[in-house]
């Protein structure tokens, strides 16, 4: 009865859990970092036939990135083609949905097998609560991004055969086979999780089993590295091997140092500030607390092989530890334990712990409802306009589709051409002896007049709503931008 009691909490949950997923996927345009669209959606873009190698980051010259992702990108593109529903939106909206469910059936899957190492009812229910709630959960869930790729593939692995290593049963075939693939997988995904796998090597070494087993997840990771091998043939159109070209270029030749170095507390400190206070230091707390109770465990062993390793490269960003995140939030909750069978009925701890889940509720809110990239909603907007018409595109100051000394092709119209302009008075000066079917204008501000010499200026695109414009019209801080799009015409 009990257990029957637990499955059907935590399926609540889950299934709760899976909503929040995808109404993250489906508001949660953009990227949370560059390299999540230049090395996944333009190289898709490439071969796709719509740009040319030129407009590729240097990575892609270097044969750096692996061509799994681009692949599947590449898959769905062709899917949408063949039902003439095609738009870079709808890609990458498809895309989001496609890696919430695949991050809602790895985290599943992972609680379903590291549950029962909790005793208490309260702490497991807070394990499986955090596991799908965290606010940071749902966000990271739904980027097609190498790190979340590889995080999903490997904790997929470990789900296949930690349950028959801790009951000391005999492992069948196919879950050894499939737990190396998604390890091969994984590491070609991002070269870095090779950190994460040590770590289980390690355990693994001290688990008795049989030399078949270790021989079957070999044979398996070798059969994933070679299927990764021709997929990067597909990208590159030859013969490469990009972990190796990865290491020899951020690692031997230190280009990734280039981008700058940090110390190796620098992790702490990013994230202390990007999880939101106070929550991200109770949070780290009882990680390290947790850390020292579960160094022996699996995900331990994990997560100190694969922190070590980060620790020592010199170049740190905190995405670079998303594939370690299953593992974190299971330490974490059980360096939480002895707190709340202790200080479960203190004041002080309860107040502590409204103000905790308060703060996670609102961030996850605020993190369901909104871009991960800003310039999302008005590139589509732009695209709409355009309609596949011979359009220009006047902007006032920069490029929005200029990034880190690239273009943002992917979202760009084909048939759209940019002009940076100073004043939009220029507008028919420039117009004189060009014919475009469409005339937009891009401005950070809501100064442009309605008409602009024979030419008249109507508004079809703003970042506010039209009632917060109108009640702050001449009280909005001038360091926020208010990006409109105006069509052009001749009155």
């Amino acid at each position: 009865m009990t257990s029957n009691i637990n499955n059907r909490h935590h399926n609540i949950i889950s299934y709760a859990g899976l909503i929040i997923f995808i109404i993250t996927a489906i508001f949660s345009s953009g990227y949370n970092h560059f390299d999540e669209h230049f090395q996944i959606l333009e190289f898709c873009n490439y071969k796709l036939g719509k740009v040319g190698t030129s407009s590729l980051p240097w990575e892609f010259h270097e044969k750096l990135r692996p061509g799994i992702q681009p692949f599947i990108a590449y898959l769905f593109a062709k899917a949408l083609f063949a039902f003439n529903l095609y738009n870079p939106f709808k890609l990458a909206l498809l895309l989001r949905l496609f890696m919430a469910l695949l991050s809602w059936i790895a985290v599943r899957k992972t609680i379903l097998v590291f549950q029962p190492d909790f005793n208490n009812s309260k702490i497991k229910s807070l394990y499986i609560l955090a596991a799908y709630l965290l606010w940071f959960v749902p966000y990271i869930a739904v980027r097609f991004s190498a790190e979340n790729f590889s995080c999903i593939l490997l904790f997929l692995a470990i789900s296949a055969i930690y349950p028959y290593i801790k009951a000391e049963n005999t492992m069948p075939i196919s879950k050894l086979l499939i737990c190396g693939f998604l390890l091969g997988f994984a590491f070609f995904s991002r070269i870095q999780i090779i950190f994460a796998l040590a770590g289980m090597v390690f355990w693994l070494l001290f688990q008795d089993r049989l030399l078949r087993d270790w021989v079957l997840i070999a044979l398996s990771f070798i059969i994933a590295i070679l299927v990764n091998v021709y997929i990067d043939y597909w990208l590159y159109n030859q013969w490469t091997f990009t972990p190796y070209n990865y290491f020899n270029a951020n690692i031997l030749q230190q280009k990734a140092s280039s981008f700058g170095t940090s110390p190796w507390y620098q992790y702490i400190l990013f994230f202390i500030e990007t999880a939101v206070p106070p929550l991200s230091i109770v949070l780290l707390v009882y990680f390290i607390i947790g850390l020292r109770q579960k160094a022996g465990h699996l995900f331990g062993i994990i997560c100190i092989s694969f922190l070590i390793g980060h620790f020592m490269i010199g170049h740190k960003e905190l995405r670079f530890l998303f594939p370690i995140l299953p593992a974190f939030i299971f330490i974490t909750t059980y360096g939480l334990r002895k707190t709340i069978a202790n200080y479960a009925n203190n004041k002080t701890y309860k107040y502590l712990a409204v103000l905790l889940v308060t703060t996670n509720i609102l961030v996850l809110l605020y993190k369901m409802h909104s871009p991960a990239t800003s310039e999302i909603p008005y590139y589509k907007a732009v695209y709409n306009s355009v309609e596949n018409k011979k359009t220009i595109l006047f902007v006032i100051g920069n490029s929005p589709y200029h990034k880190v000394d690239l273009e943002l092709n992917f979202y760009k119209p084909e048939r759209l051409q940019i002009a940076q302009i100073r004043t939009p008075y220029l507008i028919p000066l420039l117009l004189s002896s060009t014919h475009y079917e469409k005339i937009l204008l891009l401005d950070d501000g809501d100064q442009i007049p309605e008409t602009i010499g024979k030419f008249s200026v109507k508004r079809i695109y703003n970042s506010l709503p039209d009632w917060l414009l109108k009640t702050y019209k001449n009280s909005w801080p001038q360091h926020y931008k208010i990006r409109s799009l105006y069509e052009v015409s001749i009155k």
